[in-house]
């Protein structure tokens, strides 16, 4: 296997990203349980929800990755993967506010 070599400009912006996704991470652990609690959320399932998401990103990912890696779309092999989670995650969003109804 040969020895990849990466610059400092490169391992900056590869660190970037991983920056990026933390932060982004953090701004929806602050953000989101004051809009959970809102929206009728009890504590007790706002715990179990926020908590579902690592959850199901440690099980998912590998998968999602693979398919990804098999999948040979014209659109690239990762790109269909990326647009069905985004708008998933989005209709997860938009019904953040409907949740007080949705629990009954």
């Amino acid at each position: 296997v040969p020895k990849v070599t990466l610059s400092m400009l490169q391992m900056l912006l590869l660190n970037a990203v991983v920056c990026g996704v933390e932060i982004v991470a953090c701004a929806g652990f602050t953000y989101i349980p004051p809009m959970l609690l809102k929206a009728g959320y009890s504590e007790e399932n706002m715990g179990f929800l926020l908590g579902m998401g690592p959850l199901l990103g440690f099980l998912f990912v590998p998968v999602i990755g693979r398919a990804s890696d098999r999948c040979y779309s014209q659109f690239g092999r990762r790109r269909p993967f990326i647009l069905c989670l985004a708008l998933l995650l989005v209709c997860a969003l938009y019904l953040i506010p409907f949740g007080e109804y949705l629990s009954h």
